[in-house]
């Protein structure tokens, strides 16, 4: 016979996670209301959560609810991939690849992050993420593509262009935009990773001691083998240049690449500016009205990325670096 103690436990615990179920689908809705960047990592925490419980089942059907939800809602809006499918042909294929789509990269920003996080450190587990959701957006658009007859640089020109055409870029930012439209899907995979990765951390390492937390700003430092990224784009532009005539698909890799980069090291500059705000005791809504004049000045002169790319060589917040980053510990710092 079951005792009344026992009852309470199953509601109690059925409660308490129904909270992460209500979290997963609601980051989902706000994959189609705002942006996979804002949407994925929220739903994510909340999947992660579940997983580092121990509820594999119901953290892997609230990502198939998320994607089922997120789908219902794109079928009377519109449908995110990394930019909207707008000015391409939406044909019967779009609902499944779109709840595919959604459901995987839920499954891999929660689920596959928290067993990362295990082994190991936070920045690695950004990297890796990164590329896995490259790959499954990536495949998820030559689906589409392949469904509305045309290549992938076809269809995601088409898109890329009616939307910077929407937002009222002149036609030669308009060009740009659309011949940068890789290096945009990977530094949207690379957002959506950092705060995916950055979110699962702090949920999971609640209920699993074993999932390693994500360093603080101030302390965030890349892998200096980074600097081989600009390496490469300042190589493949200058070989560009040689080749324009007959391969000009090299010029362009070299400034997506470019592009990638300098995202990369963006990050590593706003961390050495944090470094030096917690260091002059800067109070947090002053770190943030700083962090937002980094984000102005960097629309216009590259002076924080360059930053970046200066304190990977040489190190200008003198960080350990003796083959171990921060957040490699388990427990590393939180936040910033």
């Amino acid at each position: 016979m079951a005792r009344a103690g026992d009852d309470t436990s199953v509601a109690q615990g059925g409660r308490a996670a129904l909270v992460p179920v209500i979290g997963a689908i609601a980051g989902s809705l706000l994959v189609v209301l705002v942006h996979p960047v804002v949407g994925l990592p929220v739903a994510a925490s909340a999947i992660a959560a579940l997983w580092a419980r121990g509820r594999g089942s119901v953290a892997i059907m609230s990502a198939v609810a998320g994607g089922a939800v997120a789908t219902a809602l794109s079928s009377v809006s519109a449908y995110i991939l990394f930019v909207p499918l707008m000015g391409v042909p939406v044909t019967a294929r779009v609902p499944y690849v779109h709840f595919t789509w959604v459901t995987v990269s839920l499954l891999v920003c929660g689920i596959l992050t928290v067993g990362l996080l295990k082994r190991l450190g936070a920045l690695s587990v950004v990297g890796i993420v990164t590329l896995v959701l490259s790959a499954v957006e990536l495949i998820a658009v030559a689906s589409l593509a392949s469904g509305a007859g045309l290549s992938v640089t076809e269809y995601v020109t088409a898109a890329t262009r009616e939307m910077a055409a929407l937002a009222g870029m002149a036609d030669e930012l308009v060009d740009a935009f659309v011949e940068g439209w890789p290096a945009l899907l990977v530094t949207m995979s690379g957002a959506t990773a950092l705060f995916a990765v950055a979110a699962v951390a702090g949920s999971a390492s609640r209920f699993d001691q074993r999932v390693r937390r994500f360093p603080a700003l101030a302390d965030l430092d890349l892998d200096p083998k980074t600097a081989l990224l600009a390496i490469a784009a300042v190589g493949a532009l200058a070989a560009g240049r040689f080749v324009a005539e007959t391969a000009p698909v090299v010029e362009q890799a070299g400034m997506n690449l470019l592009v990638v980069a300098r995202m990369v090291f963006l990050l590593q500059g706003v961390a050495v500016f944090a470094g030096l705000y917690r260091r002059a005791g800067v109070s947090r809504p002053f770190r943030f009205l700083g962090f937002v004049i980094l984000g102005v000045t960097e629309m216009f002169f590259p002076a924080v990325s360059l930053t970046g790319l200066a304190d990977i060589w040489l190190n200008l917040r003198r960080l350990p670096r003796d083959g171990a980053i921060p957040g490699d510990r388990k427990d590393g710092p939180v936040g910033t």
